[in-house]
Formats: structure tokens, sequence, C-alpha cells
């Protein structure tokens, strides 16, 4: 994703979706050190693409492409929020991305009545980081 792809999301409007699950995926089973490391580096390059993206306005959503993986689909959500924290995402532009951008990106944002921001977020663990890395369940985040 260059800049100027991402400048043209921001300027149309136009969601991403990243997904770096699967990059991240394939840097875990990877063997060969040269193919791991050109792997590497294209998460790397997606990483600083999203937090390029965030900084222009682009609406950002969360997903995964990985349900055919062997890697659990709510495992690899948590990875993919860890993800985005790793780009340098700040907790209030992930859970915007993880909740309320998808209403926008599907239309459906006139169900938020009223509407309501990612800073209004309660009841949250203190410690997100390890929250999300220990795969909780998302019955903690609430509303």
């Amino acid at each position: 994703m260059t800049e100027e792809t991402l400048r043209l999301l921001a300027g149309e409007g136009t969601a991403w979706i990243p997904t770096l699950s699967p990059l991240w995926h394939l840097t875990q089973q990877e063997t060969h050190g040269k193919v791991q490391k050109h792997i590497e580096k294209a998460l790397e390059g997606q990483l600083r693409a999203l937090k390029v993206a965030v900084d222009m306005g682009v609406l950002v959503g969360v997903g995964t492409d990985l349900g055919p993986s062997a890697l659990p689909p709510a495992r690899a959500y948590y990875q993919e929020i860890l993800m985005y924290r790793q780009a340098g995402l700040s907790w209030e532009d992930i859970l915007r991305a993880a909740c309320f951008n998808g209403y926008k990106i599907l239309g459906l944002d006139h169900l938020l009545d009223p509407p309501v921001n990612a800073h209004l977020l309660i009841n949250l663990p203190h410690d997100l980081e390890a929250f999300f890395a220990a795969g909780r369940p998302p019955g903690k985040l609430a509303l």
C-alpha cells in the first residue's frame, strides 16, 4: 500500500481493511530464513502504511482473512488488534477501527443513534496489551 494510494483512499472516503494477520501467521510458520525475512519486510511495510493511513484519515477497519487457516478465528482477530498496536495506533484508534468503523464501512452508521465515540467505551481491562495478547473472549468489552 503506497502513500499515493492511501491519499486516494482518504480523498474518496474509501475504506481499507489491511488484514495483517496472514503475514504475521506466515512469519510464524516459515522456516526458510530468506523467505521469512521477505515476509517480515512485507509485514513491516504494511504496519507503516497502516499508521500513515490512520494519520491521513483513511477509514480503517479490522479483518483477518484467516478463516481457513489453522489459527482459530478469535485468536487471528486478537493478533490483528496487536498488529494495529504494533503499527503505533492508539487504543482509541484501534477500538474505533474494530467497532465503529465497521458500521460506516457497511453503510450502517445510522444504527449508531445516538452516535458513539470510541472514547466512550467503558469497562475495558486496565492492561489491554495483556488482554489481547492472552486471547481473552470478547465478552469483556462493553459499551
